[in-house]
């Protein structure tokens, strides 16, 4: 359960509270032009402590409507949003991300996802927020826990405020806001320069108290005093626009000549991409989105003619309001492109692309699956990310209620899944009639990554059925444990940060069952018990060939070609050999673009597993 959260975690920073929520991760395309040009973020950290109290009241306001009192996605408005909610008061999220980060998130929004940038408030208070961000997961009684651990641990070195260490000054505001809590995690846990490692003397959840406590050394914990609030101004209200007065018409109470609030036009057209005439009787939904408040005020309807056309007039405009559209087809949610008004335009053209749908899944294709196994006392726990794509032109439509996919068939022996969730890296899934939607997309894939587990006495029978051919698989597990299969190739050892873990793969696994055996529990030299974070590394630092390439699969594919010249006649040149030289970095990207030529069709097989041993020989030696 532990690596299923690890493997969410690094794929998708920003996914939704644990629920699965497939059918409302909905992405408008990013297309979306800021009105007013960016702000200067200035020195990327603050020039005092920030308050977490202070930010509580900004928080409450501007974030919890979307974003929930506790950071969990499960605000009154998320339902509303047109993509799933982070959950960032989670710490296995927040613990990922660099205040720094965050703090331009909060500043230039991400209007892709619904965010809106809040670069109207200070510096200061969007500091104060993201301070107040940090203690949502966290408790008083962890942060008790985590001082009493640093006056016990850390305040001989560090001094009792944390300031006494140059090259670890937990009061360095550069230097914390610049750290992610992870970071934090495992230099207590691994050890630092002349640190001595805790993780043989302090559990995970002592490690995770010290780090939220010295988080809180960068901040400022002073209890507030309440003051009072000033009572705002009456504003103009969308409803209240529309009934202005018009231009030259004075006001009946006060004769004065009011300025109308100008409207702007909405037109489109919607497009089947499968090539098809598209079906009558279509209803387009314009929606009108606050990008200040972060909320969807209003929505308007207009029919679609027999050629695809529709049109809004006289629509509500200001410089806070976004639009997109959306048009049901068959069973599926489809979107257009964000627009904005810039103060100028008052006219946009906002086209919707469709497809007809298909209920047959099989269709789609299975780029990757990796598989992970972690033990504990009488048993195994199975995490699986299977990244997916679909090659056709209409759109799969499969039916779920959330708690199952027809392609994630459970290895036998295994009544239920104990998690399932979407990656929200990946394309997202458009909602659909009873279920998801997966339309075919040229340049993206999908993921979900799911988990269960199995009683373990030393020996497991693995055998699951793969409904469609898998192009890339991949089985990590600890060093100690032993796989017996005909199916996976032995890729060795590697040790990575002190941990030995053993990598089985194969290419071109035909559809039908994927059988192994496995024995043993993790030990011997090495080898070491996995927490959470370790796991993490291990993810990132191994198998970043799938989850990076996931995460960033338009630069890795943009990259791929940039290197077809020099990685064609199969990648066999000796220039390419020297120009790598002994950079990991480098040779870990060179498999990474050897996988993408590989899944692209750009080079035979035979060259690939060659050049990929040859690849992975070398960097198995750097390591």
């Amino acid at each position: 359960m532990k690596f299923r959260i690890a493997l969410i975690l690094f794929a998708a920073l920003a996914l939704s509270a644990c629920n699965f929520s497939l059918a409302e991760d909905i992405t408008p395309p990013p297309n979306y032009v800021s009105p007013t040009p960016q702000p200067d973020l200035g020195i990327l950290y603050p020039e005092e402590p920030p308050s977490p109290e202070r930010g509580a009241e900004f928080f409450a306001g501007s974030c919890a409507p979307c974003h929930g009192e506790d950071g969990l996605g499960n605000g009154p408005m998320a339902a509303s949003m047109p993509v799933a909610v982070p959950a960032i008061g989670l710490r296995d999220i927040s613990g990922q991300a660099a205040p720094t980060d965050w703090f331009r998130t909060i500043t230039l929004g991400n209007l892709e996802r619904g965010m809106p940038p809040f670069s109207a408030h200070s510096s200061q208070e969007r500091w104060d927020v993201l301070a107040y961000v940090y203690t949502l997961s966290t408790t008083p009684e962890e942060l008790q826990r985590g001082a009493d651990l640093y006056a016990a641990n850390c305040s001989e070195c560090h001094g009792p405020d944390g300031s006494a260490n140059p090259a670890a000054d937990f009061t360095d505001l550069e230097y914390m806001f610049h750290a992610t809590d992870l970071s934090l995690y495992r230099g207590i846990a691994e050890g630092k320069g002349q640190m001595e490692p805790f993780a043989g003397e302090m559990s995970e959840e002592d490690i995770w108290a010290a780090t939220a406590y010295i988080r809180s050394l960068s901040f400022d914990m002073t209890v507030l005093e309440p003051t009072p609030t000033a009572t705002p101004e009456p504003s103009l209200t969308p409803d209240a626009a529309a009934s202005a007065t018009p231009e030259g018409t004075p006001s009946a109470e006060t004769g004065v000549v009011e300025t109308p609030v100008p409207v702007v036009a909405v037109t489109g057209s919607v497009t089947n991409a499968s090539g098809t005439p598209l079906d009558e009787g279509l209803v387009a939904n314009l929606v009108l989105y606050n990008t200040t408040d972060g909320q969807v005020f209003d929505s308007l309807a207009a029919d679609v003619t027999s050629a695809g056309a529709f049109s809004f007039s006289d629509v509500y405009v200001d410089a806070q309001t976004a639009y997109w559209v959306s048009v049901d087809y068959q069973g599926v949610s489809y979107y257009s492109d964000f627009a904005n008004y810039d103060g100028t335009t008052l006219a946009f053209d906002l086209p919707v692309t469709v497809y007809d749908s298909t209920s047959d899944w099989l269709t789609l294709r299975f780029d990757l699956v990796h598989i992970a196994l972690e033990f504990s006392a009488g048993e195994m726990q199975v995490s699986e990310l299977y990244v997916i794509s679909n090659p056709g032109t209409q759109t799969v439509l499969i039916e779920t209620d959330g708690t199952s996919l027809p392609f994630v068939e459970l290895p036998e022996g295994v009544t239920e899944l104990t998690g399932l969730s979407p990656d929200s890296r990946g394309a997202s899934f458009l909602p659909a009639t009873g279920g998801i939607a997966l339309p075919p997309l040229a340049d993206a894939q999908y993921g979900v990554v799911a988990s269960f587990s199995v009683p373990y006495d030393r020996r497991f029978e693995f055998n699951q059925n793969f409904p469609m051919p898998v192009s890339s698989v991949s089985l990590f597990v600890l060093e100690g444990v032993r796989i017996k299969t005909d199916q996976l190739g032995d890729s060795g050892t590697q040790d990575f940060s002190g941990t030995v873990y053993h990598l089985y793969e194969a290419v071109d696994l035909p559809a039908g069952l994927l059988a192994f055996t496995v024995s043993g529990t993790p030990g011997g030299a090495g080898a070491t018990s996995l927490d959470q974070r370790t796991w993490l590394i291990i993810v990132v630092g191994v198998l970043g060939v799938a989850f990076v390439g996931l995460g960033i699969f338009l630069f890795l594919r943009d990259r791929s070609q940039a290197k077809k010249e020099e990685l064609e006649d199969e990648l066999g040149e000796e220039a390419e050999e020297d120009a790598l030289g002994s950079d990991p970095e480098a040779i870990t990207d060179a498999i990474i673009a050897l996988d993408e030529q590989l899944k692209n069709g750009e080079i035979s097989k035979e060259a690939y597993k060659k050049r990929r041993a040859e690849l992975k020989a070398r960097l198995k030696e750097l390591l």
